[in-house]
């Protein structure tokens, strides 16, 4: 689980980032599930920014779901999220290929 915080503090300090230079009080993100989720990103949003001018800012959090396809056995679908590696739920095949879920968008 360690590894999806880290993600989705990443995902937190570019929102961050973009707040700051924009001078902006808000904003609203679309989050892949592989760059993290919902929950976690609020929580991490409300404990960086405690005590700064974007301490309270509204941050709504949509999540996008994951896609992926197997070049092995042509599934294409939800992966699943829980394991140690990406791979492919059908045959566990490694050679598969995001189709959606890794990106973000952040609009102010």
């Amino acid at each position: 689980m360690e590894f999806r915080h880290i993600r989705e503090e990443h995902a937190v300090d570019h929102v961050i980032s973009v707040l700051k230079e924009s001078g902006a009080s808000g904003a609203k993100v679309k989050l892949g599930e592989l760059r993290g989720s919902p929950e976690p990103f609020g929580e991490l949003f409300a404990y960086l920014t405690k005590g700064s001018r974007l301490e309270g800012a509204r941050v709504t959090v949509e999540s996008i779901p994951a896609v992926i396809e197997c070049m092995l056995c042509d599934f294409r679908g939800s992966p699943d999220l829980g394991a140690a590696d990406l791979a492919c739920p059908k045959c566990q095949g490694k050679d598969i290929v995001v189709r959606q879920g890794s990106e973000m968008e952040v609009r102010i």
